[in-house]
Order: C-alpha cells, then sequence, then structure tokens
C-alpha cells in the first residue's frame, strides 16, 4: 500500500480522513502481509510491515513538503524481483485465484518529484514491464486490471509473468488532475474526489503556560495575591545586590528573561508617552496657572 502524507492531504478534512482510515486498515490487516508506504518527500518516506494478529501499535504521521510516488513504488518492484522471480505462478494463482502483489495508491495529485520518464502513470507502467528477472533475464512483471478470468494468458501453463493489480485512489481537489490524465488501461483509477473541507490546524499552547508554568486554572484569589508582588518585580532591577538574593531565588522569583525583557520595553514605551506629551506642552508655550 502506498499512502500520501504530502502536506496538502492534511489541509483538507476529507482527505486527512482518508489517510487516516487507509493507515488504520493497514495497521490491521485481515489477511495476508500488507507492507506500507507513507510517501512524501525523498527522505520523507516511512514504512509498516503488518500481518493479522500483530499486537496493536500507534503510528503518527509526519506530513512532508512533496508527493514522490511513481519512482519509490518502481524501485520497490525492482528490490522484490530476485524474491517473486522464484515464485511458482501457476501454483499461486489456482490456489489463491488472485495475483500475488496487489498494489493500492492513494493521493490527493501528481508525482512531483520522480524522473520525466516516470512522471506519469503512463510512463510508470511501461518502465514496470520493462523490469526484468535477475536469472532469467525476462520481462518480470505484467500489470493487469480485473479478476484473472479475464486474462487466460496469465492462467496458461508456459506463462511465467507476475501479475499486478495496480489500484490508484484520486482525493482531493489535486486527484481531479489525475482523473482528467489519460490513465494507461492497466491501472484501475477510482474517483474519491469529494468537495473540500478546510482542516482547521491545531491550537497553539497559551503562551502564559508556556512561559511562566503556571495553570491558567488557578483562580482570580491567586491572581490577585500575586498582583502586588508582580508590582514590585517590575520595578525590580534584576540585580541581587538591591533586592536582596531572596528576592532573586528559584522559589521566589517567577518571571522569565523574556517577561523581564517585555516589562522593560513597556517601561520605555511609557517614558516615550510622557516624553512626547510634555514635548507637546512645551511646543503650546508656558503654562499660566490662575492668578499668575
Amino acid at each position: 500500500v502506498f499512502l500520501d502524507k504530502s502536506g496538502s492531504m492534511g489541509f483538507d478534512a476529507v482527505t486527512y480522513d482518508a489517510l487516516q482510515l487507509g493507515l488504520n486498515n493497514c495497521l490491521n490487516p485481515t489477511a495476508g502481509a500488507t507492507l506500507t508506504f507513507l510517501f512524501a518527500a525523498p527522505g520523507e518516506t516511512q514504512i509498516i510491515l503488518r500481518r493479522p494478529n500483530d499486537p496493536p501499535m500507534e503510528f503518527n504521521i509526519h506530513l512532508g513538503c512533496a508527493t514522490w510516488f511513481n519512482e519509490p513504488i518502481l524501485r520497490t518492484l525492482k528490490f522484490l524481483a530476485p524474491v517473486v522471480e522464484k515464485l511458482s505462478v501457476q501454483s499461486w494463482l489456482m490456489q489463491a485465484g488472485q495475483p500475488p502483489l496487489q498494489f493500492l495508491c492513494m493521493t490527493d495529485g501528481a508525482d512531483n518529484c520522480s524522473p520525466s520518464d516516470l512522471s506519469t502513470l503512463g510512463g510508470l507502467v511501461q518502465q514496470i514491464k520493462e523490469i526484468k528477472g535477475p536469472v532469467s533475464q525476462e520481462r518480470l512483471y505484467a500489470p493487469i486490471v480485473g479478476p484473472l478470468t479475464r486474462h487466460g494468458s496469465m492462467m496458461k501453463e508456459t506463462n511465467r509473468k507476475i501479475p499486478i493489480w495496480m489500484v490508484w485512489i484520486a482525493t482531493g481537489m489535486g486527484g481531479l488532475a489525475l482523473l482528467q490524465s489519460s490513465a494507461p488501461p492497466e491501472i484501475c483509477l477510482v474517483d474519491a474526489v469529494a468537495a473540500p473541507s478546510y482542516r482547521e490546524s491545531e491550537a497553539l499552547p497559551d503562551i502564559s503556560i508556556a512561559e511562566g508554568g503556571q495553570d491558567t486554572k488557578q483562580g482570580s484569589a491567586d491572581q490577585r495575591r500575586d498582583g502586588a508582588k508582580q508590582e514590585n518585580e517590575d520595578l525590580c532591577c534584576d540585580d541581587a545586590r538591591c533586592c536582596g538574593d531572596a528576592q532573586h531565588s528559584p522559589g521566589v522569583q517567577r518571571g522569565t528573561a523574556a517577561s523581564r525583557a517585555r516589562r522593560r520595553m513597556s517601561a520605555a514605551r511609557a517614558v516615550d508617552s510622557l516624553t512626547d506629551d510634555a514635548l507637546q506642552l512645551a511646543a503650546r508655550g508656558p503654562i499660566r496657572g490662575v492668578g499668575s
């Protein structure tokens, strides 16, 4: 299974839910082994191998910055070539009734990282057909669509090619580009595009908690009690020689460097405001009181 985890999959609530659902099914397969690749840009791939009855696990998806899909699929098939070449194709097909390799791909857009000859689905299929077994040096794979009964050549005793089911699920607004492209007949393209729904980002933590370590759920009484002490700290010069070591001990002084800097900036703005007022009054001329 190849899942697109590019950043655009996280902007739309529909595509994000589809990604979560696909991953959940991959983490809990009911039959066979499931090898899952989560693709974004090169270097951001995440891989999971799961089998039925594996213990539950948690998995965090790290969204990436691009869509790199076709080239990794080709590389995967080349990597598996030495293994599947040893497979008894006819025995497998007669027993299982389905291809030994089945690729399910879900994405919300076209590949924008693979080489030009692999940037389209047609180019990918052509490259897959050219993969040769390392021993026989014959073409190894045959992408097909539909049941095996529609492909009588696959069931012949002389057949040595490995049939592959390849399904592309196009989601999101970017998936329209795939649907409107001329997909090769060897790929089953599923239209899963739905009206987009903007996904709200997670709220940032309260800055008061992040900086001061204070619990915002404390009552107003605690805030009033700390108010007088905060006023003294506002006037503090941050020098132990001025206020004493106790004033600056970690248990007493709760301000951080950032909070003290803000207080100094606030005081500077107040001085600037008073200076501006004084200059305006001076421009008006001398101030005369009653009876002068």
